[in-house]
């Protein structure tokens, strides 16, 4: 598990990956012992700042909308067929 670096001295390499490893299987056990509850489990991952800008950008395209903002878009749609 050591090696030499390019300077002369020894480096424990390894010791970080297998620990890693060790918290991704103990995350991974606990994670099938605890039930969740869906709820709080769809927070476990969340987005970069660009994506969810993006993401929230498109899904107002698609947003309900109200009775008011109906009413004015046909009153307005109503004004421009007039002119």
């Amino acid at each position: 598990m050591d090696r030499l670096v390019q300077n002369g001295t020894k480096e424990v390499v390894g010791n970080r990956l297998a620990k890693k490893k060790l918290e991704k299987r103990k995350k991974g056990i606990l994670k099938q012992r605890l039930k969740i509850p869906p709820s709080s489990n769809q927070f476990t991952k969340t987005f970069d700042k660009n994506l969810a800008t993006n993401l929230f950008k498109m899904l107002l395209k698609y947003r309900a909308k109200g009775q008011i903002t109906e009413k004015v878009e046909v009153e307005f749609s109503r004004i421009l067929e007039v002119i």
